[in-house]
């Protein structure tokens, strides 16, 4: 507990003088643009502050009075209690109100003004005492006659269990843990041959919108990603909430750079590892796109060489890389961002707690650390706890986060 010293504001919150300076900016454009009689009452906190002070100077300051903190009351729940400090009642009104009168000012004052108690501790209530006689009286009682037993804690058939149960359940529960942390496993198994089958595949789609999302869920992305941008170009924009420039991860045949990030950024780099993806994004953005095209894998990529980033965009594309790749990839991505710049991740998701899915060039999902599976993954799909760990070694920290749920249908 903190104790304000006289004319002390440290212990008020850190925004309350920015608070104060908006609301007394507000309240004089709206009395200098008003004809008509516009009246304002404030009490604040008479605190030793610049921004109180600029309060007591105002121009359109018509009355003011102090209600001394013997006299202040306010409400604590169902009970009145004193103030800690003294209130300051401020009345702002333009030339066209009527004057404030003495009358008028007092009513302010009994209007804060009563009987209450002094602010203090909060009193819990009494416990009921305990009687050491009537303790006494029961442990006798327990042994009074011959052969009284004892209440046995589980009731009238509980054992006491066998030591090799207790054993037998401890290592029950080793084996589990053992389980989930071996799901974690990227073995050799996993990642032999990996970024050749990521490549495989993706030589194989078609350079179409269907052949880049599977289809389906394109306009229900773009909407749900506008809506995410936006939000985060008024936190984390620049003065005309954009971005001056943006690296678009995984561009494939441009669908993101062109409808989501290029009206909210005024340039787009796009870094695809598919040659004939990014030839058709160049064919379809034209020769003024405003950035560059890289075709480069993302364990290849080093973007501190190209330029500086205020928004790097990577969704559906850390699945193909291995852990170990995600964490190098973010901290070279780390050494290009300017500075508060922001990396966004959309990436598909399990729900589970613990563990991986491993999916195959079949489409074929299974759980990772499985001995018995002969298939070679080709992508990953990670929880999202799996996700924040590899952000944190990579020395990123989560601001924001939302879901987007998609049915069976729509996937």
């Amino acid at each position: 507990m903190v104790k304000p010293g006289s004319g002390s504001f440290e212990v008020n919150p850190p925004f309350a003088p920015k608070m104060i300076a908006q609301t007394r900016e507000h309240l004089h454009r709206l009395l200098e643009s008003s004809s008509e009689p516009l009246r304002f009452v404030l009490a604040v906190a008479h605190w030793n502050h610049p921004e109180v002070e600029a309060l007591k100077s105002s121009p359109f300051l018509k009355g003011s009075l102090l209600v001394d903190k013997e006299q202040q009351v306010w409400m604590d729940g169902p009970e009145k209690r004193r103030a800690p400090v003294e209130l300051l009642l401020l009345v702002l009104q333009n030339d066209a109100a009527e004057p404030v009168s003495p009358e008028q000012l007092e009513r302010l004052r009994q209007s804060c003004s009563g009987e209450a108690k002094p602010l203090g501790p909060r009193k819990r209530p009494l416990q009921p005492e305990t009687k050491m006689e009537v303790a006494a009286t029961s442990r006798e009682d327990l042994g009074s006659e011959p052969g009284t037993k004892r209440p046995r804690p589980g009731g009238v058939l509980w054992r006491k269990p066998h030591w090799k149960r207790v054993k037998l359940k401890r290592l029950t529960c080793w084996r589990r843990l053992h389980d989930a942390a071996k799901s974690f496993a990227w073995t050799t198994h996993v990642t032999d041959g990996w970024h050749a089958r990521n490549m495989r595949f993706w030589a194989k789609e078609a350079a179409t919108l269907d052949g880049m999302t599977g289809g389906g869920v394109s306009d229900l992305d773009l909407a749900f990603n506008q809506k995410f941008l936006r939000r985060l170009c008024r936190a984390r924009g620049n003065a005309k909430g954009r971005f001056a420039s943006a690296l678009d991860v995984g561009a494939g045949i441009g669908r993101l750079a062109q409808h989501l990030l290029l009206p909210h950024c005024d340039a787009v780099d796009l870094l695809e590892p598919v040659d004939k993806h990014l030839e058709t994004a160049k064919k379809t953005l034209q020769q003024a796109w405003p950035g560059e095209f890289y075709c480069c894998t993302l364990q290849d990529f080093d973007p501190g060489r190209r330029g500086v980033y205020d928004l790097v965009w990577c969704q559906w594309v850390l699945m193909y890389i291995t852990d170990s790749d995600v964490v190098a990839f973010l901290q070279r991505l780390a050494r290009s961002l300017a500075p508060a710049g922001t990396v966004v991740v959309k990436e598909n998701v399990a729900q589970e707690r613990v563990g991986s899915y491993f999916d195959d060039e079949e489409g074929e999902l299974w759980r990772g650390g499985g001995a018995s599976q002969a298939s070679q993954p080709m992508s990953v799909l990670r929880t999202p706890q799996h996700y924040v760990k590899l952000f944190r070694e990579s020395g990123f920290e989560v601001v924001m986060r939302r879901r987007q749920f998609f049915s069976d249908d729509e996937m």
